[in-house]
């Protein structure tokens, strides 16, 4: 939905209907797409932590993206969507811990290497 580099992203058109439909409900907290082979938090452009919010809010959803478990990452020389190079890419997931009032989600960061992950989670609650 929101990616690092606008050729990985949907259709403009779609995900502007997308968004509108994901508006509508309060109790939605994050969308996730796992297009891209990297994590990236579309409100700060970057490789920050997510934000914890609310579970039930007057705010849209918060946009990740959080493909970084598996594929060669974006960049790496055995990706072949060479139009998503991104030099910050690592492989990643995401820990999710919801409570009544609140959603907290933690990024994991593997580095570079699959083959000698050494998993650390980031600070989690950047402000948004």
């Amino acid at each position: 939905m929101e990616p690092s580099k606008s050729p990985a992203g949907l259709d403009a058109a779609i995900t502007a209907g997308l968004k509108k439909v994901f508006a509508k409900y309060k109790n939605i907290a994050y969308v996730l797409a796992g297009h891209q082979h990297q994590y990236y938090n579309a409100l700060t452009r970057d490789t920050s932590p997510p934000p914890c919010l609310p579970a039930k809010g007057n705010s849209p959803p918060f946009y990740l993206v959080t493909g970084g478990a598996g594929a060669p990452l974006s960049g790496d020389k055995d990706d072949e969507e060479q139009a998503e190079l991104d030099p910050k890419a690592f492989y990643n997931y995401l820990v999710f811990q919801v409570k009544a009032h609140s959603v907290k989600a933690t990024v994991v960061n593997c580095g570079t290497n699959p083959a000698q992950a050494q998993c650390q989670a980031q600070p989690s609650c950047a402000t948004p």
